[in-house]
């Protein structure tokens, strides 16, 4: 009978040892401090100089899937453990691995989100250490629509006011940078940034949407070229809350309000002018921002827009065997 106790304790602290190390959370230092940025199609290095205890921050589009992995490395033997947003050891965790490729370990995930994820990196048994292991991070899929604007005002997207963008809001994604004037934005949680050009002169309207909770926007110009300079993303609101009724010197509109629609009035815009707008997820919920044009007769340049054909669907008729050929629709 001992010998069948004793054989049970055995097997409950094997039990215990490994759920103990099925994830690790020995955040000891971030590092590199950057939020890391990819585009589906790339593989990037994130340092060659990662440590054991090490822990970086991601952004992620919902629909890409993205990969980590340190195989091909040698330098100590690798656990990789993913967090749902940017606190590393007590989000939720989405992925673990260890010993995916020998020593060594990867994670793919599929984003279901848009937003941040956190990665650290271990030294088995979740363990600190000073050994420089290269970590890789790569990105496919995805395609198809809008995902969501630039997350800076140097990456924003193009916008043209003959579509409805309809796309998954940044969440746990920080603050909009430092440099411009936010007006009358209190805070600029999980942004993103687009920019138009105007090609028909007039005033344009633009509703802006959430489907989950408050949205809030910043928008600048009229600018004869496009720019991210912090000297013309300027505004004369001297506090921040409410909304503008007017244009206070480069910042054309801006809205702070607890409502979950807003509407951007651009009065008199002229051929040519450019406007950048940054967009806000005050509320930091998961769900989609809907904007597009809604009133005014100016219009915006859809050129600059660049065509996304990377998830076309279409249907072939039969072969016209007369001919040799067939239709798509």
């Amino acid at each position: 009978m001992k010998k069948y106790i004793l054989l049970l304790v055995v097997l409950l602290s094997i039990i215990s040892v490994h759920k103990v190390f099925s994830q690790c959370s020995n955040c000891n230092s971030n590092y590199p401090s950057a939020l890391q940025t990819i585009t589906p199609g790339q593989t990037l290095t994130v340092s060659t100089l990662i440590y054991g205890g090490e822990y970086s921050y991601y952004s992620v589009t919902a629909g890409v899937t993205y990969t980590w992995s340190t195989c091909g490395d040698t330098d100590f033997d690798t656990q990789l453990t993913l967090f749902q947003g940017s606190t590393c050891g007590s989000g939720t965790v989405l992925g673990y691995n260890d010993d995916g490729c020998s020593t060594q370990s990867t994670i793919t995930w599929t984003a279901t989100f848009t937003g941040t994820v956190t990665l650290l990196v271990s030294q088995y048994n979740c363990q600190n250490n000073s050994t420089g292991m290269t970590l890789t991070w790569s990105a496919t899929g995805g395609g198809g629509g809008s995902t969501g604007g630039g997350q800076d005002c140097a990456h924003a997207d193009p916008f043209c006011t003959g579509t409805t963008y309809n796309f998954p809001m940044q969440t746990d994604n920080g603050s909009a940078e430092s440099g411009p004037q936010y007006g009358c934005l209190c805070t600029t949680p999980n942004p993103v940034w687009y920019y138009l050009r105007i090609s028909t002169s007039g005033n344009i309207g633009i509703t802006i949407s959430s489907t989950c909770g408050d949205i809030d926007y910043a928008a600048w110009g009229p600018f004869s070229s496009l720019t991210c300079s912090p000297s013309d993303l300027t505004s004369s609101v001297t506090s921040c809350g409410g909304n503008l009724s007017a244009p206070a010197g480069n910042m054309v509109d801006c809205a702070y309000s607890t409502a979950s629609t807003e509407v951007l009035d651009i009065p008199n815009a002229l051929v040519g002018q450019y406007y950048l707008l940054c967009i806000t997820n005050y509320a930091n919920c998961v769900g989609n921002c809907v904007f597009s044009q809604t009133s005014g007769t100016g219009a915006t340049d859809c050129s600059i827009v660049t065509c996304d054909i990377t998830n076309l669907t279409a249907t072939p008729s039969a072969c016209n065997s007369s001919t040799n050929t067939y239709s798509v629709s």
